[in-house]
């Protein structure tokens, strides 16, 4: 069941039937929706509910807003109020013990998370955006969840929980099946094995399933014998060099790999070739940030989140469920305003140690690079915060390494050129193919 409640421009909160949330839009008009919990009101959509049940949190309603600021010549009262009630706001009820957040997501399905204005009081209040001119839909989803299990372990304690729940280091093979099994070790060595690395919230089927379930990966699976290997690790809580320690030690008889390496988990296979235990031939760091990314700043977290959830709603739903599902886990830290020094975001940052003695190592390995230029087409889309282009997380300059240890690269661009687009694209693919051939 739907309810609707006229907005009229007036400076009064518009209270929509049968709830207590409210809309506070001087100057505009359209409607307030409330949404049933089954209705998939935006296409393409977020897969919301199954991300906030992974993630702990609960669904405190869906609506859909369809504003219009008035037309200037409504009079210059109203064009006065306008100015100053730049941007709507919606106002939850808060309940004692319970904190709030909103994910926002426009017609196009970009998406940001909109944090309250303040944490103190009765009320979450949540400003909006519009966009520049004509009408504006969004989708509105308030989450919460209980403030005191958060607020008192801290942002690490919380996601490090959260992680070795739902992100565990695993050694993983791909089976014939496409399913990801247990490995077999004795198999492992008759050849050199392709070893699969995700980055920040992903796991190895949402981070590589469109490649892997497209018919051109099966020239590549055959190639290898089925030595297809995928490492399931935790991304936040846990530093590179951890993650390092226990892939090797779950790698028998540490194969010779061919690594290919989405986001963070291309300077995974960067320190696993500096490591030199296992022989790295040939590696393929895709959206890397080799050079960083600002958004890993503790002060930049809230657009290292929406980098990652922005163009979500044009992926898979497999794709982009387990992504969802972590950025939800670590908004909670951030709307509640807790300290986010996370070991293993910290290493993204430019300046990081990490990064410099990646760039201080050398390898006979060969390197390939894969960055993206996002170009928006749509005055509506909703940017994460990079100053340069890039593909909403990281930029694109960043993608690549220095042209003495490159071999090779590949540079996107595009309205569908983003993080968690990269295996979708056919250039994409053909290279992978080409390099890895």
């Amino acid at each position: 069941m739907t309810t609707t409640v006229r907005i009229l421009g007036s400076r009064a909160r518009e209270q929509v039937p049968g709830t207590s949330i409210k809309l506070l839009a001087p100057g505009f008009r359209g409607s307030l929706t409330q949404e049933s919990p089954a209705a998939m009101v935006t296409e393409p959509d977020l897969p919301f509910a199954e991300a906030a049940a992974g993630a702990d949190v609960m669904p405190a309603g869906q609506l859909t807003m369809n504003i219009e600021a008035r037309p200037p010549d409504d009079g210059p009262e109203l064009r006065s109020r306008s100015a100053v009630a730049a941007y709507p706001r919606l106002i939850v009820p808060r309940r004692k013990g319970v904190a709030y957040a909103l994910l926002q997501t426009d017609s196009r399905g970009f998406s940001r998370f909109v944090m309250p204005v303040s944490r103190e009081g009765d009320e979450a209040i949540f400003t909006l955006t519009t966009r520049r001119a004509g009408p504006t839909r969004r989708t509105l989803r308030v989450f919460m969840w209980a403030a005191s299990p958060v607020m008192g372990p801290g942002t690490h304690a919380v996601v490090s929980h959260w992680e070795r729940q739902h992100r565990p280091h695993r050694l993983l093979q791909l089976g014939a099946s496409g399913a990801w099994e247990s490995p077999d070790n004795e198999s492992l060595t008759r050849g050199p094995c392709l070893l699969l690395l995700h980055g920040c919230f992903g796991t190895p089927h949402s981070a590589f399933g469109e490649w892997l379930d497209h018919h051109s990966f099966s020239t590549l699976y055959a190639q290898y014998g089925g030595r297809c290997l995928a490492f399931a690790h935790p991304t936040l809580s846990v530093a590179i060099e951890e993650n390092l320690r226990l892939l090797v030690a779950s790698l028998p008889w540490l194969p010779t790999l061919d690594v290919v390496g989405h986001g963070r988990g291309g300077l995974l296979a960067r320190a696993l070739a500096a490591d030199g235990r296992a022989r790295v031939r040939r590696a393929v760091l895709v959206g890397t940030p080799n050079q960083g990314t600002p958004l890993a700043h503790e002060r930049r977290v809230a657009n290292f989140l929406d980098g990652h959830i922005g163009l979500l709603a044009w992926s898979r739903r497999n794709t982009a469920l387990p992504v969802l599902e972590g950025a939800l886990s670590l908004a909670r830290c951030v709307a509640l305003g807790l300290p986010v020094a996370l070991p293993g975001l910290e290493q993204l940052a430019p300046e990081s140690p990490l990064l410099a003695k990646l760039a201080a190592g050398e390898s006979a390995t060969r390197w390939f690079t894969i960055g993206a230029r996002f170009t928006a087409t749509d005055t509506d889309a909703i940017a994460p915060g990079l100053d340069e282009p890039g593909d909403f997380v990281v930029p694109a300059d960043s993608c690549q390494l220095p042209t003495t240890q490159l071999t090779d690269c590949l540079r996107l661009s595009g309205s569908d050129a983003h993080h968690h687009g990269y295996f979708s694209s056919r250039a994409v693919r053909e290279q992978l193919t080409a390099w890895l051939t």
